[in-house]
């Protein structure tokens, strides 16, 4: 199967949500990866695979090393963040379709389904921030 990639990640990620094959179902897991990463190790998304499938999904992630900082108007750097619980968010990410499907739904403007004459799948237009579908990712590992 095949999907056209959009403007967004997230719509990217909906036109290959949609373009999946019916048995996927809306409780199955799908593992979604960004393409611009190639070097995940076979490890990593095994763990991944059996971590995640025993709670609601999740992700790749490290602590974060780099320092932090905050800036005010002018660019200008004002204060050093707290590193402390923060992480940096890698791919493949895993959750079940049906539920990622609606979050990326949810997180903007309402969807329009149109069926792709050039390609044979369906595929979702849609707008929305990618900030909002973090805070859900992160309300799912939460």
């Amino acid at each position: 199967h095949t999907a056209v990639g959009g403007a967004e990640r997230s719509d990217s990620v909906l036109a290959g949500l949609a373009a999946l094959p019916a048995a996927v179902g809306a409780a199955d897991f799908v593992l979604v990866h960004d393409a611009a990463r190639p070097c995940v190790r076979q490890a990593d998304i095994s763990r991944l695979i059996e971590q995640a499938t025993a709670t609601d999904g999740g992700l790749l992630g490290a602590p974060l090393r780099d320092t932090l900082k905050r800036a005010d108007a002018s660019a200008r750097s004002v204060a050093t963040e707290a590193r402390d619980e923060r992480w940096r968010a890698f791919t493949p990410q895993l959750f079940r379709r049906g539920e990622l499907a609606a979050a990326l739904r949810d997180a903007g403007a309402p969807l329009h389904y149109r069926e792709l004459p050039e390609a044979n799948h369906n595929a979702w237009d849609a707008a929305y921030a990618d900030a909002q579908l973090w805070q859900w990712l992160q309300r799912m590992l939460d």
